[in-house]
């Protein structure tokens, strides 16, 4: 299974959010990059604390299209 990053969510919340939308419409994600570090405060290091949703690379575009409100938020 080949898998494509489809978004980088800015806070614990959303990413529980975002998970849960995709979990909802049977679509399978994972958060690469989902390590202790990312939960640390501090300096965010994109290699080692930024965490992406990522999904099979064939349910990529209705996985943007579900989590596309968010895009949207402040």
């Amino acid at each position: 299974m080949s898998l494509i990053s489809v978004v980088e969510p800015r806070s614990e919340s959303e990413l529980s959010a975002m998970l849960s939308l995709l979990n909802e419409n049977d679509i399978p994600a994972f958060v690469q990059d989902g390590s202790v570090g990312g939960a640390l405060p501090g300096v965010r290091i994109e290699i080692n604390n930024i965490r992406r949703i990522v999904v099979p690379r064939d349910c990529a575009n209705q996985a943007r299209a579900i989590l596309a409100a968010f895009a949207k938020l402040p």
